[in-house]
């Protein structure tokens, strides 16, 4: 006895879900950098913490890097005390809109 074409479409639509997600399911970091690298402060692009979940038991800082004039990702250690200082730098700087807004306001009477 054949199933439906349809359970069957279903099925397989499952299995080609489930094996396309699995890589996204997963730790993206498999190795971290615990020491400061020099002048990452002008490299850093972007940095994003992601935390531990069932994707990956391990909580993981994921930055965007300019090297040699191109993006790449490198993974810090979220316990390193120069990462979390990295990214109060990061996140916390103003952009240059705001900035101009804030200038703006205080310099009218």
């Amino acid at each position: 006895m054949n199933p439906p074409p349809a359970t069957a479409a279903l099925l397989l639509s499952a299995l080609v879900l489930c094996a396309t997600s699995q890589n996204a399911l997963r730790c993206q970091c498999p190795k971290v950098v615990d020491e400061k690298p020099r002048n990452i402060e002008r490299a850093v692009k972007s940095i994003s913490r992601l935390p531990a979940g069932p994707h990956c038991r391990n909580e993981q800082v994921i930055a965007s890097v300019l090297i040699k004039s191109k993006a790449t990702k490198v993974c810090f250690s979220p316990a390193a005390p120069w990462v979390k200082e990295l990214e109060a730098k990061i996140i916390g700087k103003p952009r240059a809109n705001a900035t101009t807004a804030t200038t703006a306001a205080t310099a009218s009477p």
